[in-house]
């Protein structure tokens, strides 16, 4: 038997090209707003380490959706595989070298690393997205794209780390900092050299090895740690120095709104204390309850502290400490 439909659906040229330019509408709009990856700095310094690798990956997503653009037709036309290739690579170099001088005007410094993560997402684009393979046959294919997917794995390796790191932080915690786990040193910043050695001066496991220079202040700062202290009374540090002649560190510990609230980062808005080193181990404790009140107009906030550091001022020679470990307790001082 016959089946009469009532109405024919027929989809001509223009009903095609207008769902291409919809499309193209669409990728235009991702686009837009994929450039705040690129243009805006993204999470503060004292966010979380994964946020900020996530907020870099933005340069993958960019990329990838530009070259999807150009491989769309445009009024009708469309580029060749061969000639998407050409202008995808020379887009990617041109306009990833433009934003990166671009970038200076919004605060941010260029990088080589954001140009990779550009090519990153043009790469893959051109790899996996449907058809645009066809230039290149057989092994090679598969050869281009296992290359592909390594360069991904590399750019994707900060961002697993960090939240690799991130979990172990919150199964040491109050353990804040003890070089046993291997990527620990990542949550350290600072001008002194940093090197992680073992069993040093007797201690079993392992040590920061701190190479402090001779400028105006030289040391080292935790800046990526669990930040909620309330349930604790004392922050701890183990540090070895190994010379005859005492040593005078300062201790700086602070919150968030020390960061964030204007006036920001004033000497008298954190904990800043000096202490004395002594030849061979020092043990280091300080009550959690003068950290809360060093700031002179308000306490400060136990359950946001983002950063622990501690450095020398104009040394005459360059010296080597070492931090065994950097922890809380709830041992309170007689």
């Amino acid at each position: 038997m016959k089946v009469v439909f009532p109405v024919e659906f027929r989809f001509n040229t223009n009903m095609l090209r207008s769902s291409s330019l919809v499309v193209n509408a669409g990728l235009i709009a991702a686009l837009l707003v994929a450039s705040v990856f690129l243009f805006y700095s993204g999470p503060e310094a004292f966010s979380i380490r994964s946020l900020r690798e996530l907020w870099n990956l933005g340069h993958i997503v960019y990329f990838g959706l530009l070259v999807y653009l150009l491989s769309r037709p445009v009024f009708g036309h469309r580029l060749s595989r061969k000639h998407i290739w050409l202008v995808a690579i020379l887009v990617t170099l041109v306009w990833g070298l433009s934003i990166e001088v671009l970038q200076y005007f919004w605060g941010r410094s260029a990088s080589w690393m954001d140009l990779s993560l550009d090519f990153c997402g043009t790469l893959l684009a051109l790899g996996f997205l449907p058809g645009l393979m066809n230039p290149l046959t057989g092994k090679l294919n598969a050869i281009v794209r296992i290359c592909i997917v390594g360069f991904t794995l590399f750019h994707l390796s900060p961002f697993v780390l960090a939240l690799s790191d991130e979990q172990i932080a919150r199964n040491q915690f109050p353990v804040l900092s003890d070089f046993e786990t291997p990527f620990e040193l990542d949550r350290w910043t600072g001008d002194a050299g940093m090197s992680v050695v073992s069993s040093f001066a007797g201690k079993p496991g392992h040590q920061l090895k701190i190479d402090l220079g001779t400028q105006r202040y030289s040391g080292v700062g935790m800046n990526y740690l669990p930040s909620e202290w309330r349930s604790y009374n004392n922050l701890n540090l183990e540090i070895y120095y190994p010379y005859q002649q005492p040593l005078s560190i300062t201790i700086r510990v602070h919150d968030v709104i020390h960061q964030t609230v204007q006036p920001r980062n004033l000497f008298s808005d954190r904990y800043n204390r000096q202490y004395q080193l002594e030849s061979g181990w020092n043990q280091i404790e300080i009550e959690l309850g003068d950290i809360e009140q060093a700031p002179n107009s308000r306490k400060m906030d136990m359950s946001q502290i983002v950063d622990v550091s501690f450095f020398a001022s104009r040394l005459e020679r360059p010296l080597t400490i070492y931090l065994d470990r950097i922890y809380l307790s709830n041992r309170v001082n007689k």
